[in-house]
């Protein structure tokens, strides 16, 4: 302690050196003009119009269960806004608060096709704006939903574990898993391709006794499961 307060003295003592040598009155006074300057320049330009762009996050509601949304959707849209300085710095602190909440069974037609257009896009994020701000560009411009019709399936589980017993125990059967089978949903395409479904990789360490645990089920993507545990 006695060393390191000994080091801050001689550096308070250089930094002083150096502020009284090469600091003086003038220098300082020509630094505090710039600095107001600066400061001048930042509030003339927040008044003045300029263009911005920024990400509008987009939130999906939940689907039926009977259907399931084939192609990928965009997480954010890219707008281009057109507003004074200070209030596109506005939009940029509270991004958050122009996300887009958006239902997608609302556009589910009997095709099996759905599209909001770029003028409901537009005026959903106008609604969130000030009067002021133009929109000058969107993109996408449209979002577009492929729904396919789910079927169901029953199918095994196959549970993934790495089990270890304490010295001196044994493993008396196999262990049981309940339900040992489970109906999952999605289209007929997917489906046909599994065969079984797995639990997540799990871990038994110096077991000593019976025990039972509850497993989540992995995730397979465009399918769903009617229980995701077992």
């Amino acid at each position: 302690l006695a060393q390191i307060w000994i080091k801050l003295k001689l550096s308070t003592g250089k930094i002083t050196t150096f502020i009284k040598k090469y600091l003086n009155k003038d220098v300082v006074i020509f630094l505090v003009f710039v600095l107001l300057s600066v400061c001048f320049w930042v509030l003339q330009t927040m008044q003045d119009t300029t263009e911005f762009k920024i990400s509008v996050p987009v939130k999906y509601n939940d689907i039926s269960d009977r259907y399931v949304i084939t192609n990928n959707l965009p997480s954010t849209l890219n707008v281009t806004l057109r507003d004074k300085g200070t209030t596109i710095y506005y939009y940029y602190r509270h991004k958050k608060e122009l996300s887009l909440d958006i239902d997608p069974m609302e556009w589910y037609s009997d095709n099996g096709y759905g599209k909001i257009p770029s003028g409901v896009l537009e005026s959903r994020i106008r609604y969130r704006l000030k009067s002021s701000t133009q929109i000058l560009k969107l993109k996408p411009d449209t979002i577009s939903f492929l729904f396919v019709k789910k079927v169901s399936k029953t199918v095994p589980v196959v549970v993934k574990s790495n089990i270890t017993l304490a010295p001196q125990y044994m493993l008396t059967k196999k262990p049981v898993i309940n339900p040992s089978s489970v109906v999952i949903f999605a289209p007929s395409y997917i489906l046909s391709g599994i065969d079984s479904v797995y639990t997540k990789n799990i871990e038994f360490k110096d077991l000593k006794d019976t025990a039972t645990y509850s497993v989540r089920l992995e995730d397979v993507e465009g399918v769903s499961f009617h229980d995701n545990r077992v």
